[in-house]
C-alpha cells in the first residue's frame, strides 16, 4: 500500500543535518540497537508518556519509523502523525506497509504542523538535532492543544549523548542536550510547565505541559 506523505513549509535544505540523515537513512536500523529493547522500555514507561486511546500524537524525528507502530497501538483509534526533516528517513518509514500513521516531511524549526491539533508531542532521540531549540519549542506549543503534553526522551545520559555526538562530528558535532537549567528556561520561554524531570545513567526524560 502506498503511503501518503505530506510536505510542509519552506525547504530546510540549508541545514546540513538533513543531508547527514538522508545519507544514513537506508542503514539507520543496522546502525542502532535492536528496537525490541527500546520498545520494552517504552512499555515500562507508557503511563508516563501521555499516550492514551483516542489521543492524537505528533511524533517528531520518527526516522525510519521503528517506533511509530508502537505509538499507533497505544493511541488507537487516535491518530499518529510521524514527521522528520529528512526525506530519506520518511521514505524508509513509508516502506513499512503495516503502519497506519500519516507521514510528513517537516522541520519543526520552521513550522508548527497542525495548529493546536495534538494531545501529545513525542520526541524520542530527536531534540538535540533541532538547530533552533527555542523556535522548535514555540512551534511544538503551537501544535499542541491546550494543556497538551510534550515528552522528550533518551535512553542514555545527557553527558553520554553529548559525548557521542561530539565524537561523530560533522553536521551533528554540536547537537547537545541542554542541562536542566537551560532546558527549564527554554521550556518556560515557549510557554511550557515541567511536570516531570528525570535524569540518570541511562535516561533523560522531560514531560511538560503547554500552559
Amino acid at each position: 500500500m502506498e503511503k501518503k506523505v505530506r510536505h510542509e513549509g519552506e525547504s530546510p535544505g540549508a541545514d546540513p543535518r538533513i543531508a547527514f540523515f538522508d545519507g544514513h537513512a537506508a542503514r539507520w536500523k543496522e546502525m542502532n540497537p535492536d528496537p525490541e529493547s527500546t520498545l520494552k522500555r517504552f512499555d515500562a514507561m507508557k503511563e508516563e508518556l501521555a499516550l492514551a486511546p483516542g489521543c492524537h500524537v505528533l511524533e517528531l524525528g520518527c526516522g525510519p519509523g521503528q517506533y511509530t507502530a508502537w505509538l499507533c497501538q497505544q493511541v488507537h483509534p487516535g491518530r499518529v502523525t510521524a514527521t522528520d526533516f529528512s526525506p530519506g528517513m520518511i521514505a524508509e518509514a513509508c516502506k513499512q506497509v503495516s503502519l497506519s500513521a500519516e507521514f510528513m516531511v517537516s522541520d519543526i524549526c520552521l513550522e508548527a504542523p497542525g495548529m493546536h491539533s495534538y494531545h501529545t508531542v513525542f520526541c524520542y532521540n530527536a531534540f538535540p538535532h533541532f538547530r533552533d531549540k527555542h523556535r522548535a519549542l514555540v512551534n511544538i506549543a503551537k501544535s499542541l492543544k491546550s494543556k497538551g503534553t510534550l515528552v522528550i526522551l533518551h535512553f542514555c545520559s545527557r553527558e553520554a549523548l553529548n559525548t557521542m555526538h561530539a565524537r561523530v562530528g560533522g553536521a551533528v558535532e554540536q547537537d547537545f542536550l541542554p542541562d536542566r537549567t537551560q532546558m527549564e528556561e527554554l521550556l518556560s520561554q515557549a510557554g511550557f510547565q515541567i511536570l516531570e524531570w528525570r535524569e540518570g545513567p541511562e535516561l533523560y526524560f522531560v514531560r511538560a505541559v503547554r500552559k
